[in-house]
């Protein structure tokens, strides 16, 4: 689901076989995705920001870490950011832009998930 809309790519959809919540044991809410288990037409490349669908049908915000290749596969460690409301997960994978805020003012939904998380990473260090 990789598509190229005016200038910018949009974002990979990964359906993830277990929940995303961050647990104790995944340091910093990373999980590893294998690419055969995913439907990805492409490889993943490091640094890059994707969309997870959990088991549960949450979506999560997700960058991509590291990359490990194998004989025969590629794993991919995804740190697990904010959740995402589905419309946010769509405009995300689609390129659309975001629905205009009921309320006037500057900030976007966008915007405070984008802090959230990074909020949330500044407390794991």
């Amino acid at each position: 689901m990789s598509m190229t809309v005016t200038g910018e790519r949009t974002m990979e959809l990964i359906e993830v076989g277990e929940t995303c919540d961050p647990t104790p044991d995944a340091p910093g809410g990373a999980i590893m995705v294998s690419h055969s288990s995913t439907t990805l037409r492409r490889g993943l490349e490091h640094g890059e920001d994707v969309v997870l669908l959990d088991v549960q049908g949450r979506f999560r915000a997700g960058t991509v870490t590291d990359i490990e290749f194998t004989l025969d596969d590629t794993l991919y460690t995804i740190e697990v950011g904010v959740r995402l409301p589905s419309e946010a997960a769509a405009a995300r994978m689609t390129g659309a832009p975001e629905a205009p805020s009921p309320k006037p003012g500057p900030v976007s939904v966008q915007a405070v998930l984008d802090l959230l998380g990074e909020l949330r990473d500044r407390a794991r260090r």
